[in-house]
């Protein structure tokens, strides 16, 4: 559970960062060719500065609980046996 809980906060402020940063920087937001956030100028220093320090851990911390997610999904299936992925599936297990 307590991983979980450290997932979806990972999830939630790696983009949030990323996107204070977005907006304090001197860079147009254009994605899909769509502007969300002119340029600032100057560069707002409070929005970018921890941005850039804390966007690269969180990033990376973010990529090994993924991929411990999925070991630990690929273990409960072949290792314990006990259905886990039936029921992300919303599947349930069929009774012995």
């Amino acid at each position: 559970m307590l991983n979980h809980a450290v997932l979806y906060a990972v999830m939630l402020a790696v983009p949030t960062i990323t996107l204070i940063r977005t907006y304090g920087s001197n860079r147009d937001f254009a994605p899909f060719g769509f502007t969300i956030f002119a340029a600032q100028e100057p560069p707002i220093g409070w929005m970018v500065n921890p941005g850039g320090l804390l966007h690269g851990e969180p990033g990376w911390l973010l990529s090994i609980l993924i991929a411990g997610h999925i070991v630990m999904a690929g273990a409960h299936e072949s290792i314990w046996r006990d259905g886990t992925l039936a029921r992300m599936r919303g599947r349930r297990r069929a009774a012995n």
